[in-house]
Order: structure tokens, then sequence, then C-alpha cells
């Protein structure tokens, strides 16, 4: 989020030395008899036009570096859950890892009948919420405290309503979940 608050700002400088050259240029060319000053002036609008370029890459760097890091904590991720068949285990790995990622919130739900799918076949009418992690969860575990096995609600509504803070917004990015050609839940 800063690295693009950066890049705004940085483009919002070069529009203003842009500005200000643009208006004071003309003023500047009247003063014949000053040629020294429009020189130094000149000067000091390069300089400010180099500065903010190397800042630009600055931004750039840090922006690939950021990416680099989200990569590494994917592998990461993507290792942990790998090695591991324990539905609970994989839920603390998620919960864990994930807000590192800056994903404050994460629900994971399995269908309480799955089937192979084929479209435009519907859903599974049940679901159980089987990992729910919220930065609002205790201190520590992050986690949302679940019956052991889930909380069951109508597949359609996504999340269960007493889950979902009706507080604060939010956007919901919606992944379904399969084993080899089986979909059995979402996240």
């Amino acid at each position: 989020r800063q690295v693009i608050a950066l890049e705004g700002d940085i483009e919002v400088w070069s529009q203003v030395l842009s500005t200000l050259r643009r208006q004071l240029l003309p003023y500047l060319i009247e003063q014949d008899s000053n040629i020294l000053f429009r020189d130094q002036v000149e000067d000091l609008w390069l300089q400010a036009q180099a500065l903010i370029g190397r800042v630009a890459q600055r931004v750039q760097a840090y922006s690939e570096l950021q990416a680099e890091r989200r990569k590494r904590i994917l592998n990461e991720i993507a290792t942990a859950l790998a090695t591991n068949f324990d539905l609970k285990d994989m839920a603390d790995i998620l919960a864990r890892e994930l807000p590192r990622l800056g994903i404050s919130q994460g629900y994971v739900s399995l269908f309480e009948d799955p089937k192979p799918y084929k479209y435009p076949q519907p859903v599974p009418e049940w679901s159980r919420l089987v990992l729910a992690f919220d930065e609002g969860a205790p201190a520590g575990s992050r986690r949302v405290e679940l019956e052991p096995s889930g909380l069951r609600f109508h597949s359609h509504q996504l999340i269960p309503p007493e889950i979902l803070s009706r507080q604060r917004p939010c956007n919901l990015i919606l992944q379904a979940l399969y084993f080899q050609n089986e979909q059995i839940g979402f996240s």
C-alpha cells in the first residue's frame, strides 16, 4: 500500500514540477538581462527532475523486493501445506501464515457432501466452515473458535452470517478447493 502511495506521490511531484516550469518559463525568457539567473533556475529544474527519477527507481526496486518477499512467503506456505495432511494443522498454517501477506481475514469451507462437479450442476446445499481467522480474533491465535466439526451453513451464503462482520466493509475473493478432480469446498 505504501508503494502505491509513493508511486502516486512521485507522479504528483512530477506534474507539479512540469506545471511550475511551464508557468514560469515565459517570465524567465522575458528577463533577457539576467541570463545567469535563468540558467540557475533551469539547472534547479533539471536537478529536481533527476531527484524524482532516482526516487522513482527506488520505489520500483522496493516494489520488486516486496514481490520477491511475497513469492518466498507463498512458497513457504505451499511447502508447509504440501507436507501436511491434517485439516487442523493446515488450518493453523493458513491462520498463522496468510497474515504475513497482508491478508487480515480468511475462511475455508468444505461441502458436506462433495461430488465430482460438472457445469451447470448446482453446488451441494450445505457447507461447513472449518477455518476462520480474523485480525479481530483473540490475541495470539487470530483464529475464530469453531465447533470441531465446523460451522454448518447454506453454501450459497459463502460465509455464515454470524461470522462475517457487518461492522466494517470487506471484499471477498472466492476460490474453489479441489482434491484431484473433486471440488471439495471453497475459501
